[in-house]
């Protein structure tokens, strides 16, 4: 009998949907069974409120609401706040460095996601049911975190708070939504130094940029393509 809770049998396997990305591409989301589901948002749901306390105003995205299984804030309502934001950051900017993290759920390994969350302050009898609801999900076939399910963004949240930091440490303002991060640099090595800081922190945590969609900006490039970016893709 799992210990995630003590009326919960083994998770059942859950199934896997390819949906296709805007940009190209498939993602493959998890559906939980309900029981599971259940204990994960209520596993989840123990650790919400302290992770709201410490998250900061630098993360737009999957904030949540109180409430003992979690609930996120509907991004609809996010979207005209989260834009506001970055044109406002842009436009102080001298340079803008944007970043984006490779296979991000996928990477977040357990033990990861449990080291995040003692970081952060959670207590080890907090971490401990997450942590092997994750790893049973993760003998069911999952990598990771299971994309989809709204527990997995409040512990991304938790995790990619090393990007936070990093940009923090070099002295950076920022704004971060999911993985995708956009920061206010001075010039060219204050950008270096920011793109190196972050790279470096992710790498501890075995995540790396997708230097694809990793760039520095001049102000006018990053405002077209915050203009770009104005439909769903923006918002993934």
């Amino acid at each position: 009998m799992s210990s995630v809770d003590d009326a919960r049998p083994e998770p059942r396997r859950p199934a896997f949907v390819e949906v296709p990305k805007p940009g190209g591409g498939a993602r493959r989301l998890t559906v939980l069974h309900s029981t599971d589901s259940t204990a994960y948002g209520r596993a989840v749901g123990r650790l919400a409120a302290m992770l709201e306390r410490v998250l900061g105003p630098a993360v737009a995205a999957n904030r949540g609401e109180p409430g003992p299984i979690v609930r996120l804030r509907p991004l609809r309502e996010e979207r005209p706040r989260v834009e506001a934001r970055r044109r406002a950051l842009v436009g102080t900017a001298g340079l803008v460095v944007k970043t984006d993290v490779r296979d991000c759920y996928p990477s977040m390994e357990p033990s990861v996601v449990a080291s995040s969350l003692l970081r952060l302050g959670a207590h080890p009898s907090e971490i401990g049911p997450v942590r092997q609801l994750l790893e049973e999900l993760g003998e069911a076939g999952v990598r990771g975190l299971p994309i989809g399910p709204d527990p997995s963004a409040v512990l991304a949240n938790a995790v990619l708070t090393a990007a936070d930091d990093a940009v923090r440490s070099a002295d950076g303002r920022h704004l971060r939504w999911v993985d995708d991060v956009w920061a206010a640099a001075r010039d060219d090595r204050h950008a270096d130094e920011i793109l190196d800081r972050t790279r470096e922190a992710l790498s501890r945590i075995g995540l790396r940029l997708n230097e694809a969609k990793t760039r520095t900006l001049e102000c006018g490039e990053s405002q077209a393509l915050i203009h770009g970016l104005a439909g769903e893709d923006a918002y993934r």
